[in-house]
């Protein structure tokens, strides 16, 4: 069961409650610490994604401190949240509580935009737990500009998985990640360390991904590679990057021109640093 709180525009989740198809919002929408979506695949209904923003509904807030998963299921396209058009822009996901997917991608935000000025297209800012146990945790295309600022843990628990993921076509600015201290970035179970087109690790920006500044006081890492960073990126690090793997593992990888790295006091880097090409 829900109820519509007393603000207009504004939806509220108070009790635990099951969706057996996609949930699509036009309103700011509050999970609370009691309260919890299940979207829940049935022989009569496969859902695709739990919760879908509507068209034309740009800057929208999710706000969860409750719990948004959902059931064990074979289909790889399922997503817990998803945005794909740039009139959805502009939205904000809040995370408190457990978000988790068994799908596809826990997180998918593709084709977003700066809408209202302020240099974010997307924005997700996690003190939970955000977690993927198959393909990709939190997965960016084509976006302009979004950030994370990650004070919980953001995790992919597959060993065929990653953990945040960043493609983009030619000329789209990267993104900003501020990994605060005691915020974990993490894909403990990777495997298949040489397979160069999976690239298997905590945070996978592809090469024509331009600009990205990585800010972390916390703990990034990965039983495989653990970062690739892009071009012209920038990496102030404060914590720990670590390869768990094996020592050959790359913690950083610079797959692109002109990216700078800055180790401050308190750094630890474990595995190999690579400038690729």
């Amino acid at each position: 069961r829900c109820f519509v709180s007393n603000s207009l525009g504004a939806e509220t989740i108070s009790t635990a409650t099951t969706q057996t198809s996609a949930k699509t919002i036009s309103e700011d929408l509050t999970i609370t610490s009691t309260g919890s979506i299940n979207c829940s695949e049935t022989a009569e209904s496969q859902w695709a994604n739990c919760i879908k923003i509507e068209d034309d509904s740009t800057g929208l807030t999710i706000t969860n401190r409750g719990t948004l998963n959902d059931s064990t299921n074979d289909n790889d396209k399922d997503t817990i949240i998803r945005a794909d058009d740039t009139d959805q822009s502009d939205l904000t996901i809040k995370n408190y509580g457990t978000i988790e997917s068994t799908g596809n991608s826990t997180l998918f935000l593709t084709d977003m935009a700066d809408g209202d000025g302020d240099g974010i297209s997307a924005y997700v800012y996690n003190e939970g737990t955000i977690k993927a146990t198959k393909k990709i945790t939190i997965r960016f295309d084509n976006s302009d500009d979004f950030k994370i600022d990650n004070y919980g843990t953001i995790t992919n628990t597959s060993t065929t998985g990653q953990t945040l993921y960043y493609r983009a076509d030619s000329g789209l600015s990267g993104f900003i990640l501020n990994n605060y201290a005691g915020g974990i970035i993490s894909a403990p179970n990777s495997t298949g360390c040489s397979n160069d087109a999976t690239h298997l690790g905590a945070i996978n920006a592809q090469a024509n991904v331009t600009g990205s500044t990585i800010n972390n006081w916390g703990t990034i890492t990965a039983t495989c590679d653990t970062m690739r960073i892009g071009a012209s990126a920038t990496v102030n690090n404060y914590g720990t990057i670590k390869a768990t793997g094996d020592p050959s593992y790359l913690s950083i990888e610079t797959n692109g021109d002109n990216n700078t790295l800055n180790f401050y006091d308190g750094t630890l880097i474990v595995g190999t640093i690579d400038a690729d090409d």
